[in-house]
């Protein structure tokens, strides 16, 4: 029989504006202080210390006056946040730990919180680059890699694009379009825990992977990076994908199934997908194989 717990909940107030997104704050992980990084539709990004309830650092992402002063207060301005994974198999650089990925409309915003004194428990927060993603659409996604120091975003719109983090520069960037060069919007994203593999959920019910490090650098006719050829295209549901999963690269590796392999390392053996056609489908992995570099 199931047997429900019964824990603390927290109610924390002080900003009367919907939240949109939430990351634990990764050098806070595992520790008695734990502190939580809370985005705002208003384009505000808070860290709330969860022990004290009480605001530790704060950003206003898109001023009052800026680029979008003609919005209404109950327009969103940032639709998602990632930090990056707790567990990495790279080397980290000095700030990587310290990073977030905000998604904006059109944007993708790259901020450091940062603790400057440790004895009182201040924090610093401050936007350092921004990253114009070719289109004015929301970016519905935005995952950090496991393998390399890179993160992904995906647009409702059908942008694309990959991020390096040590040198806080574009690697990648493309349309995704259909056969009739139609572009194709994107409503999840993930990377594989093992693999420079990423996954994106479309608006047309398909789960698409992708390689995170192709190497291709052509510029086609939209002055975009030419696109990479999609590893698989996975087709089942009858409408729009809303989420996606994979398993945890620990179970990938103790469990003993077999997932698709490149050299010595293991894909996860399926990816699981919720659509708004009210079905959750397992696509294998198993045939799953990583093109040569260039």
């Amino acid at each position: 029989p199931w047997q429900f717990i019964q824990s603390q909940s927290y109610s924390i107030t002080g900003i009367e504006v919907a939240a949109t997104s939430a990351v634990y704050y990764l050098p806070s992980i595992q520790t008695d202080r734990p502190k939580l990084l809370v985005l705002y539709q208003n384009s505000a990004l808070r860290l709330w210390d969860l022990k004290t309830e009480q605001s530790l650092a704060s950003l206003q992402l898109i001023p009052a006056n800026g680029s979008s002063s003609d919005l209404t207060p109950s327009d969103p301005q940032v639709f998602c946040l990632a930090c990056p994974q707790l567990r990495s198999s790279y080397e980290r650089a000095t700030h990587d730990r310290d990073l977030l990925a905000v998604g904006g409309a059109g944007t993708i915003y790259v901020v450091v919180v940062k603790e400057t004194a440790p004895a009182d428990c201040s924090y610093t927060a401050k936007c350092i680059t921004a990253f114009d993603t070719g289109d004015n659409d929301s970016v519905e996604a935005v995952d950090f890699a496991w393998t390399h120091p890179f993160f992904a975003f995906a647009t409702v719109g059908g942008m694309i694009g990959i991020v390096d983090t040590v040198k806080l520069r574009m690697r990648q960037k493309w349309l995704y379009t259909d056969e009739n060069s139609l572009a194709v919007g994107l409503t999840c994203l993930r990377w594989s825990c093992t693999m420079p593999i990423f996954f994106t959920a479309t608006t047309t019910g398909a789960v698409v992977s992708w390689p995170g490090v192709c190497g291709l650098t052509e510029i086609d006719t939209t002055g975009f990076t030419k696109a990479p050829e999609p590893l698989a295209v996975f087709w089942g549901h009858r409408a729009m994908v809303l989420d996606l999963a994979l398993a945890p690269s620990s179970s990938v590796i103790s469990s003993g199934q077999s997932g698709s392999s490149t050299g010595d390392t293991l894909v996860e053996p399926f990816i699981a997908s919720a659509s708004d056609d009210s079905t959750i489908r397992l696509f294998s992995l198993n045939s799953l194989r990583m093109p040569a570099t260039r």
